[in-house]
């Protein structure tokens, strides 16, 4: 035969467990109705606000109606350009001396080449 050995507890300790956990499970109870509480109010602020939203379009779109039509001629300002300042070199010399030689170089090479 087998034996079986089975832990009694003193019904004190019994007791303190189930209240603890029977106020874990209260205090859970209270903040989901917290909960629900804040969400319905979420809820109606919402709505209440989505209301008031409309009112605000429905308004500007009547004062957008009322509002008389004009065409307005938007004047373009010319921005001044400023001028480049001039070289205080003047690199034309250079350019033609160096076309001249270029010109003169060509000239060799056609002269070796025959």
């Amino acid at each position: 035969m087998t034996q079986y050995f089975i832990e009694v507890y003193p019904q004190d300790k019994l007791r303190i467990e189930l209240l603890t956990a029977q106020k874990g499970l209260v205090d859970c109870m209270k903040r989901c109705e917290i909960f629900k509480r804040v969400r319905e109010e979420k809820v109606k602020e919402t709505a209440n606000l989505k209301a008031k939203l409309k009112e605000v379009i429905v308004l500007f779109n009547t004062f957008k109606e009322q509002m008389p039509k004009l065409k307005i001629k938007i004047e373009e300002k010319e921005i001044p350009r400023k001028e480049k300042p001039k070289s205080l070199y003047d690199y034309s010399k250079q350019l033609q001396e160096l076309e001249k030689s270029i010109v003169d170089i060509e000239n060799r090479l056609k002269g070796l080449g025959n």
